[in-house]
């Protein structure tokens, strides 16, 4: 079957079954002929996404589940900054930043936010 156009799903549901777990338990207990040899799913036990890869040693826990780790922590936002108050920031032009107007920027396509904490006051 070739599809040729994306589906759309607005649920709350994962987009398909396998791609979560309820628990660690459940996902390991998945037979290996029912997904690929190399696969990507999250568990809602731990929050945790996991590969599983079927050249894997079995886990007792995981079997041939993996952790996936080093990815970026989300912090969730205390404070916002508005940039367009900073002197450096009255032209949005300059220096290749562009003011989101929600206390953010775009640097070179990429979204920049900034914790409080890292401020320093020149005096």
């Amino acid at each position: 079957m070739k599809i040729t156009d994306s589906f759309e799903y607005n649920g709350k549901k994962q987009n398909f079954k396998r791609d979560s777990y309820a628990t660690l338990a459940e996902m390991k207990a998945v037979a290996e002929s029912k997904i690929p040899n190399i696969f990507t799913a999250t568990c809602v036990e731990t929050g945790k996404f996991y590969i599983f890869n079927i050249n894997n040693e079995v886990d007792p826990t995981l079997g041939k589940w993996r952790e996936v780790s080093g990815g970026a922590e989300v912090e969730e936002e205390t404070d916002t900054i508005d940039f367009s108050t900073w002197p450096e920031f009255t032209n949005p032009e300059a220096n290749g930043i562009v003011l989101d107007g929600q206390g953010g920027a775009n640097v070179d396509g990429s979204n920049v936010g900034v914790d409080p904490d890292d401020i320093e006051d020149d005096d």
